[in-house]
């Protein structure tokens, strides 16, 4: 695992996700409680799982994450 810049992350628009279901929620919990499961990228920083901890995270401004 590393940090990296959330900047670096990107995400495909071929993403399924259209509903991030109390994303506030999501990111109140991740300020209290830090990010749990880290947000998984391939080699290339490409996002293949976690935009929506992702997305809490930028509501967040946070400027780096855990990933995998």
């Amino acid at each position: 695992m590393a940090k990296v810049k959330i900047v670096d992350i990107k995400v495909g628009p071929d993403r399924f996700r259209k509903d991030f279901q109390d994303i506030e929620g999501l990111a109140q919990s991740i300020s209290e409680h830090g990010l749990i499961l880290p947000i998984v990228v391939d080699e290339n920083m490409v996002l293949i799982d976690g935009e929506r901890r992702l997305k809490a995270c930028k509501l967040n401004k946070m400027e780096e994450v855990v990933v995998s």
